[in-house]
């Protein structure tokens, strides 16, 4: 093949009747199409405004372009990224995180360094949904540790059992998991452990990425396999009680730390549609009404309360509507008649008129 001939992906929009496209994403090398609408007849048919993938033969020494007849297809956008969001498995990951999952994901893969990714913020934005869904997208095996629920240090590999009057050891579906390797291992709600089963767990999240459990039943040791990803979720905030301050020795051996928060307001509507099934009118408004009571720059509202704005609190707002009951009495059963005074039942109920709900 002549270094004069390229080939070219092209997508272009049909503006007009007749066969000409405008071109959205043309290379440098076909730039001058930008001025001049591309024509073939093979887009005589298409509808007007449709969008059109192609390829096309570029002969750069003749300044000509050429189609590729069998290549034009009609193009859909991808539904599954919005404004930078990536829909990965049912879980929408902001920009941030699909990198920072995907290159920790690599890191672990060379099997011989830790990054432990850690994440941050209100209960209710899917922190621990993230890592399950990553874990699902890349066909890794995918563990919760809930640490809260832990009594000692050998409940996080084994459990203890009796055969033959003798008490033996076996590996949990934890530690089986982390010897496997290929795996999403997550340290679920990782302030509400106490701190000496956290102990137990220092040596496998750094760089040793091995642990030795000393039990009356002998020693069992735990080396963890390639391409094992630890991830943690904490809660942070006043209103989380019952839990430890976060541990220096902890905080250490976790490489990034991200912050999950409410996402952009078109991604929470879609997640409300696609999962309740809700009209995206009833969503649109749930979320705008969420959305003006979240604190932000310009505002405190409902700053100083323990009241639910998350997203989860949208999700049970669209399954009440979806079953039938009226915006504003699932508004009233399951945030007005939660509120802890009188002023946030106001700053509620004025954003409820506002909106007309």
């Amino acid at each position: 093949m002549p270094k004069y001939i390229e080939f070219h992906e092209l997508v272009g929009v049909k503006k007009k009747d007749g066969s000409q496209l405008i071109l959205e994403n043309p290379p440098k090398a076909l730039e001058f199409l930008k001025k001049t609408p591309y024509s073939h007849a093979a887009f005589d048919l298409l509808p007007v405004g449709s969008k059109v993938k192609f390829t096309v033969e570029f002969n750069s020494r003749l300044k000509s372009v050429k189609l590729i007849e069998d290549t034009v297809e009609l193009w859909v956008d991808n539904d599954d990224t919005v404004e930078g969001w990536t829909n990965i498995a049912g879980v929408w990951f902001s920009p941030e995180e699909t990198e920072l999952f995907n290159v920790s994901h690599a890191v672990a893969n060379n099997g011989s360094k830790a990054h432990n990714i850690m994440l941050t913020g209100d209960s209710g934005y899917g922190k621990t949904a993230r890592a399950k869904a990553f874990a699902e997208h890349k066909n890794m095996t995918y563990v919760r540790i809930n640490v809260a629920l832990l009594r000692n240090e050998q409940a996080v590999f084994c459990s203890v059992g009796l055969e033959d009057n003798k008490t033996t050891l076996h590996l949990n579906k934890a530690a089986e998991a982390m010897q496997n390797g290929n795996a999403v291992v997550l340290l679920d709600e990782a302030n509400r452990a106490h701190p000496n089963i956290l102990n137990s767990m220092y040596s496998i999240l750094d760089d040793e990425r091995a642990a030795t459990i000393n039990t009356p039943a002998g020693n069992l040791t735990v080396e963890v396999g390639k391409g094992t990803l630890f991830t943690a979720t904490v809660n942070l905030g006043y209103q989380f009680t019952g839990t430890f301050e976060m541990d220096s020795a902890l905080r250490k051996r976790f490489g990034s730390f991200v912050k999950v928060g409410p996402p952009p307001m078109e991604v929470e509507t879609r997640v409300l549609v696609d999962r309740i099934g809700i009209s995206r009118d009833q969503a649109e408004t749930i979320v705008l009404l969420l959305n003006n009571l979240r604190p932000n720059k310009n505002s405190n509202r409902l700053q100083d309360t323990d009241i639910d704005i998350t997203t989860r609190k949208a999700l049970q707002l669209a399954e009440l509507c979806y079953a039938g009951m009226p915006l504003r009495q699932a508004v009233k059963v399951s945030l007005i008649n939660s509120a802890p005074d009188e002023t946030t039942i106001k700053q509620i109920m004025d954003q409820v008129n506002l909106l007309g709900v």
